[in-house]
Parts: structure tokens; C-alpha cells; sequence
């Protein structure tokens, strides 16, 4: 897929580039370029959510909230409390 210079300056300023940006023949050489698979390598693999190992210690309430929360404590008197990113 070859771009325009316009493009290409774009690109190089750090711009995203949008279907509309594209002329006629940028369009259809990167629907070919989608099409047959050649961009592949290009989109990172996704991953649901749920399917992570860490998925198993979420608890969700019946309106959809997390059950458990993060309670995050700097520092307790004594050392008596809940620790730094103890579950309650």
C-alpha cells in the first residue's frame, strides 16, 4: 500500500491517518491489502476479559459492581489494619 506525500507527512508528524484521508486508489489498494490478510501482523491479537486467569478472583454484584474492593492504606498505627492492597 503505497501513500501519498501528504500522507506520508502526516504519518511522520504523528497524525493519525482516517478512511477519509485516503485518495480513491490509497482506499482500494488498503481494502486489498485487509482483504487478503496482508495487515495481519499489524493488529495485536485480542484477548477477552473474561478469559484471563485473573477473570476467576472477580466477583460482581446483582447490578453488575465489583463485590470486593482494593483498599489501598498507607501506613497503620502499630501495624494493625488491613495491608496495602488488601481485599475486603
Amino acid at each position: 500500500c503505497v501513500l501519498s506525500e501528504a500522507n506520508l507527512e502526516k504519518l511522520a508528524r504523528g497524525e493519525e491517518l482516517r478512511p477519509e484521508d485516503l485518495t480513491p486508489a490509497e482506499r482500494r489498494a488498503f481494502e486489498h491489502a485487509a482483504a487478503a490478510g496482508e495487515l495481519s501482523h499489524m493488529v495485536e491479537t485480542w484477548t477477552a476479559w473474561w478469559t484471563l486467569p485473573e477473570a476467576r478472583d472477580i466477583a460482581l454484584g446483582r447490578d453488575g459492581t465489583r463485590m470486593i474492593a482494593e483498599v489501598v492504606v498507607s501506613s497503620s498505627p502499630g501495624g494493625v489494619g488491613p495491608h496495602a492492597g488488601a481485599l475486603v
